[in-house]
């Protein structure tokens, strides 16, 4: 995952994100991600594969915002990989 950068509107982040099928077989992953910052800025992405091999990867890049209207935006905010689960193909 790579480091956050504020859209040009700076209302939101871009979030590049690389997903590996870590399993044993194909399967769909789902991946959610927390940005978060000071003054509860709080932003989800909850992300989903199409069917990846064992190994393969899926990769991109990601509009992440927080959905309250009055959400003060992070210089720096914190990003966690909140849950990782395979679903088989």
């Amino acid at each position: 995952m790579h480091r956050p950068v504020l859209k040009e509107n700076g209302d939101a982040f871009w979030v590049g994100v690389k997903i590996t099928n870590t399993a044993s077989e194909p399967a769909r992953v789902n991946a959610v991600i927390r940005l978060t910052g000071p003054w509860g800025y709080n932003a989800l992405l909850d992300l989903r594969t199409d069917v990846l091999e064992p190994g393969g990867v899926s990769d991109g890049v990601y509009s992440a915002h927080d959905e309250y209207d009055g959400a003060v935006i992070p210089e720096h905010p914190t990003v966690v990989v909140v849950e990782v689960t395979h679903a088989s193909a």
